[in-house]
C-alpha cells in the first residue's frame, strides 16, 4: 500500500533501518487495518509504541505494526486515507508525528517518532506480506486506488501542535 518514505532507499524487510524510515499502509486478516513503519528502533519510544490503540506490535527484525484494527478496509466499496508525517524538529528529543485518518476521522495518532532524515518521496506497492511462497495468494487479486495525491507543507497544524517540516 502507498507510504512515504526518507533516507536511504530499501528500508525494511528485515534491512537494516538506521539511516532510514518508512510508513505504508497495511492490512490484516479481514481487512483490519495499520500502519506499517520501519523507524529505527534503537531511537524509538518502544513502551510508547506499544500503546497505540487498539493493538501494535515490534519486530525486532522487521517492522512495526502501529494500531492494528483501528480501523477496518471496505470490501465492496472505498476507503478514504490521509497519512499525515510531520518530521521532528530536533535530533536529541523524538517528537515527530505520525496521523492516519480513515474516512475523515483520525484512527492512529503517534508524537514520539525519530525519523533519522527527511521526505525524500512515496513508496506504492501492493502484495501479500511475507517472505516465502507461503504468503501468496492461490487466486489473482485486485486493489483498485483513486485521487491518490501527495502534499508537502512548510508548516503543519495538528490537534496536538504545529510543528515545522
Amino acid at each position: 500500500m502507498p507510504g512515504l518514505y526518507g533516507g536511504t532507499e530499501g528500508c525494511g524487510g528485515g534491512n537494516d533501518a538506521s539511516d532510514c524510515w518508512s510508513t505504508r499502509m497495511a492490512w490484516r486478516t479481514a481487512g483490519a487495518g495499520e500502519l506499517y513503519a520501519y523507524w529505527p528502533q534503537d531511537k524509538q519510544n518502544t513502551t510508547a509504541l506499544l500503546e497505540v490503540p487498539p493493538y501494535s506490535y515490534v519486530n525486532a527484525d522487521y517492522g512495526i505494526s502501529l494500531g492494528r484494527g483501528s480501523f477496518n478496509y471496505s470490501k465492496a466499496g472505498w476507503t478514504d486515507i490521509s497519512q499525515t508525517v510531520t518530521l521532528q524538529t530536533n535530533k536529541t528529543h523524538p517528537n515527530g508525528v505520525v496521523e492516519i485518518a480513515v474516512n475523515g476521522s483520525t484512527v492512529i495518532y503517534y508524537d514520539q517518532v525519530y525519523y533519522p532524515t527527511t521526505i525524500k518521496g512515496i513508496l506504492f506497492s501492493t502484495f501479500f506480506g511475507g517472505a516465502t511462497s507461503d504468503w501468496a495468494t492461490p487466486v489473482d487479486q485486485y486493489s483498485y486506488f483513486r485521487d491518490f495525491s501527495v502534499r508537502i507543507n512548510g508548516l503543519r497544524s495538528s490537534k496536538k501542535r504545529s510543528t515545522t517540516l
